[in-house]
């Protein structure tokens, strides 16, 4: 049990739990995240790190990309 809990320690250890903006869908961001990140339509954004969100990791958001023909948008990263 102390294995498995230091386990899951180290995964969420500075993280926040976060949720889409509909709520549909429910992940882990960095522990810079905050309310609205990604939702303001800035044309500059700030990296702050990786994320988690279960039922997107796995192909899933190409595949909903693909079938709602959302266009690809190109970034460059400074």
């Amino acid at each position: 049990m102390a294995e498995f809990l230091q386990r899951v320690q180290s995964v969420v250890w500075n993280r926040k739990l976060i949720r889409t903006a509909k709520g549909h869908y429910l992940g882990l961001g960095p522990e810079k995240t905050e309310v609205g990140d990604g939702t303001d339509g800035k044309p500059v954004y700030t990296l702050v790190g990786e994320a988690y969100v279960h039922g997107k990791m796995d192909g899933e958001a190409i595949d909903f990309q693909v079938e709602n023909q959302i266009l690809v948008e190109k970034f460059e990263l400074e």
